[in-house]
């Protein structure tokens, strides 16, 4: 395990002058969360990395009232180093969702959900100016009521909080990210524990996931056996929220918070429960752990007085870091890791768990390219370049 951080309460220059350590936060998330958008606006027509100004202009205009975005601040969303956005732009692409919403096109959660994820973020809320003599209280509190509305929003997140403990100045923020990081940690904790997270109920059931493979007279006879039962089981069934499943009780993930990325590792185990949306958001969720963990041991490092890394959570980064975002990665040397940390967790793993994780790799750098963002672009975040 690694020694505990905690906020040092000596100094928080970043609640008093924070331009300088926005600066050292990646430049994604306008590229993110407005590829997002286009996704949702476009639907079949979007082409992921193209700003498509004109076709995304001409579509928000039955939606976007009097006022409209101008095309120029779009395009410079889809820049490799794009300014910071205003809320004043990106109100625009929340009214146009809005009123797609209105007419039941599309389904979101916040009404500033994509002011939220352009313009917004945990890290630059932590270190809004405060005029409170107890700082650290203010941190506290500011993170008590953080709430990512997604697990973009969490992903975009945790990318900020890599940013800034690569920094420089990191030392300066180490009381910051260190509650930034804990309270991270608790929400995907919370999100993906397997035993009561939240996030399983967002899930396709297996009965969804099963029925486009089955033939006119199995969905029939199926239907005909399920309306035997008061209430239908096909209904119960196809509203039944996934959960992964062990071989016993002793296998359920019981871990910390702190080792969110060992949950996540242990849900490998079952296979049969990674495919479609939940493939998706697992891909996505192990990423966001690993960002957290590399957050941490950046954290251990910098820390004053210095502290202890254990060996075996670096083994569980070096192995998670060149699965995920090494753009040119060993598959033989990846895989050796892999096995490393399946010894290390004692993972009760199946043959087929090796084979979830690189497709974990695969799902998540496809999700980034259609988000406009190339997995080179991760891997010089998480170099600190």
């Amino acid at each position: 395990m690694l020694c505990s951080l905690s906020p040092q309460a000596t100094s928080f220059p970043f609640m008093n002058r924070t331009s300088s350590y926005l600066d050292s936060l990646p430049r994604v998330r306008a590229r993110v969360g407005a590829s997002h958008f286009k996704a949702m606006l476009l639907g079949n027509a979007n082409v992921p990395g193209d700003p498509q100004t004109e076709l995304v202009m001409e579509a928000m205009g039955p939606q976007s009232g009097p006022r409209f975005l101008d095309a120029r601040t779009w395009k410079s969303w889809f820049s490799p180093r794009a300014p910071r956005s205003r809320r004043d732009a990106t109100a625009h692409l929340d009214r146009c969702t809005t009123e797609l919403e209105r007419h039941s096109l599309v389904n979101r959660s916040g009404a500033d959900f994509y002011s939220e994820m352009l313009a917004g973020g945990f890290v630059p809320a932590l270190m809004s100016p405060t005029k409170s003599k107890s700082p650290e209280w203010v941190l506290a509190e500011r993170a008590a009521k953080y709430v990512p509305m997604s697990l973009w929003h969490l992903h975009l997140d945790a990318l900020d909080l890599v940013g800034l403990t690569n920094a420089p100045n990191a030392r300066e923020t180490v009381a910051l990210a260190s509650v930034a990081l804990e309270r991270m940690a608790d929400v995907l904790h919370e999100q993906w524990n397997p035993r009561t997270g939240t996030v399983y109920a967002q899930f396709s059931s297996d009965l969804a996931l099963l029925l486009p493979e089955m033939s006119e007279q199995e969905l029939l006879d199926l239907r005909r056996i399920s309306e035997r039962f008061s209430p239908s089981i096909f209904d119960t069934a196809m509203k039944r929220s996934p959960r992964p499943q062990f071989h016993s009780v002793i296998e359920i993930p019981d871990f910390t918070s702190q080792h969110v990325h060992k949950t996540l590792l242990t849900i490998a185990t079952d296979e049969a429960f990674l495919r479609a949306d939940r493939m998706q958001a697992w891909a996505l969720a192990l990423a966001t752990a690993t960002l957290l963990l590399h957050a941490r041991v950046r954290l251990v490092e910098i820390s004053q007085p210095p502290c202890r890394i254990f060996a075996p959570e670096l083994s569980y980064l070096l192995a998670l870091t060149n699965l995920l975002f090494r753009a040119d990665f060993e598959l033989d040397g990846t895989t050796e890791e892999l096995e490393r940390v399946s010894q290390l967790g004692r993972f009760p793993w199946t043959a087929f768990s090796l084979d979830r994780l690189f497709e974990a790799r695969v799902v998540y750098e496809q999700q980034m390219l259609l988000h406009g963002v190339a997995l080179r672009s991760i891997e010089k975040i998480i170099d600190g370049e």
